[in-house]
């Protein structure tokens, strides 16, 4: 009997062996491996965030709010948990006050941080609802970021006083942890746990079913490289929110019986538990921000820049330029350059004006009219609305295009009245602008793609050469056709009369 009893003994105490050493690898790759992945990684984010053009969107803002709560929780929140870890019991103050102060701040940054995620979500799903941006022009991004951390640490600070008032009497206690299962703990759990869930899996549900009623889901657009990418932030994120913040939950909520603290492998196995749920609670905070940044085709394309030049060897040959070269252009980027956007400018204005025949004809006389691109010739729409309201036909003065110019002469004693025509010689203007309409809609312009006759009758086109004579069965009057009988010029460049 006694060989019987010694044989339990010593599988007890090799399990609490196994425990204990489980327990100490935790905690060594817990205060080690977390602090190095958490820290550097969210400061690179939050660096490269500040770098791209979009850093003042309302996303970016939560992101890298988001990033910075998260290194605060790892500096203030890691250290107590690990020495709670290394001592199997709760860590030892020399006052109780500065116990609950520190239960207060490490409550209250775990559900600043989980709320952020609600926020980051909530922001996607507004962007898809246009009537609900007018918010942002009251209450600005760090404006609510600074309202969610006063409703955290109020919230917390209220369970937690309520707490060790009603449901802890031994207030005196060094430990001053209230016991688990109790109302403050399930309260807790519904703070920074079961509401973010709610929210975040109701946000998630909207956006999946908004997107995937836009029916683009298998084309192989860009569009649909979207829908994608934002699927797979839906899952991931939620996947991950459930696997770091449920953990360190259902470990408070589990009831009393569940362990036997009576015992000393009771105890162990209960610490043992607790180190796991807080490593999966302290990775989510090391973790998070990969999911709303690194899936971002312009967060790649910062931080291949910020990368590559420490690392040249590990990025294929002319693949870092040929992404340089895109983001160039990208007007998302901050490297978005005043000339590739007035290049832009340019190709869009000579688009249009290839579109509109018409108005991007300049004509020239010098002995035959021929197209020309100049920038100073007189074009038909400069010339209909540079006419003299009462005078068909003559032009307003260059100096004066208010008033009537019927005359005058240059620096050389030349006249200055400025006519459109088609020859050098005399033209009745009258009835040669009846024939230059007449024979518009006959003629196409160069560079024209249909020839119907629909498409005819609304072009213009360039006149004939030659003297044009009025229609001879219509009497004329001799002293007006005098008097409209004049040389045709139309400057070009300011020089070619």
């Amino acid at each position: 009997m006694n060989s019987i009893n010694d044989t339990f003994a010593e599988d007890e105490n090799s399990q609490l062996l196994y425990i204990a050493n489980v327990n100490t690898k935790l905690l060594q790759a817990f205060s080690i491996i977390l602090p190095l992945i958490g820290m550097p990684g969210n400061t690179i984010a939050v660096y490269i965030l500040h770098r791209m053009a979009g850093k003042d969107s309302v996303s970016a803002v939560f992101i890298k709010s988001l990033c910075v709560f998260n290194m605060i929780g790892l500096i203030v929140g890691l250290p107590r948990s690990i020495a709670k870890g290394v001592y199997e019991n709760n860590f030892i103050y020399s006052y109780a006050k500065y116990c609950t102060f520190s239960q207060w701040v490490v409550c209250s940054l775990m559900s600043v941080t989980t709320w952020h995620i609600v926020l980051i979500n909530g922001c996607r799903l507004i962007t898809f609802f246009p009537s609900f941006k007018c918010a942002n022009s009251y209450v600005g991004p760090h404006a609510t970021i600074v309202l969610v951390c006063i409703a955290c640490a109020g919230s917390e600070l209220v369970v937690i006083l309520l707490g060790l008032s009603y449901f802890y009497p031994a207030y005196s206690d060094p430990g001053c942890y209230l016991s688990r299962a109790s109302l403050w703990a399930y309260i807790h759990f519904l703070i920074y746990a079961a509401l973010p869930f709610l929210a975040l899996a109701s946000f998630n549900c909207i956006l999946y079913y908004i997107t995937w009623k836009r029916e683009t889901l298998h084309s192989a657009g860009p569009e649909a490289t979207a829908k994608r990418d934002l699927y797979l932030v839906i899952v991931l994120s939620s996947a991950h929110f459930m696997m770091t913040m449920f953990p360190t939950s259902f470990f408070y909520i589990l009831p009393s019986s569940y362990f036997d603290f009576e015992s000393a492998k009771g105890k162990s196995q209960s610490m043992l538990v607790y180190n796991v749920s807080v490593v999966l609670l302290y990775s989510g905070n090391c973790t998070n921000y990969v999911f709303y940044t690194c899936l971002g085709k312009r967060f790649r394309k910062e931080l291949l820049r910020l990368v590559a030049p420490l690392c040249p060897k590990l990025c294929p040959k002319g693949y870092l330029e040929k992404a340089l070269a895109v983001s160039e252009n990208d007007p998302d980027s901050e490297h978005f350059s005043e000339k590739s956007e007035e290049s832009r400018k340019k190709s869009r204005q000579s688009s249009m004006a290839k579109a509109i025949d018409v108005e991007d004809m300049n004509w020239r006389y010098d002995g035959s009219y021929r197209y020309t691109s100049s920038k100073s010739a007189l074009t038909v729409g400069e010339f209909y609305s540079n006419l003299q309201p009462g005078r068909p036909g003559r032009l307003k003065s260059n100096d004066q295009r208010s008033s009537r110019v019927s005359g005058g002469s240059d620096s050389d004693g030349s006249s200055k009245n400025e006519w459109i025509g088609h020859r050098s010689t005399s033209v009745d203007i009258t009835d040669g602008r009846k024939n230059f309409l007449e024979e518009s809609s006959n003629k196409i312009l160069p560079g024209s793609k249909s020839s119907t006759p629909s498409d005819r009758s609304n072009r213009s086109s360039i006149p004939k050469t030659g003297p044009q004579t009025s229609d001879p069965t219509k009497p004329k009057d001799p002293h007006k056709t005098e008097s409209l009988k004049t040389n045709v010029s139309v400057k070009s460049n300011g020089s070619r009369k």
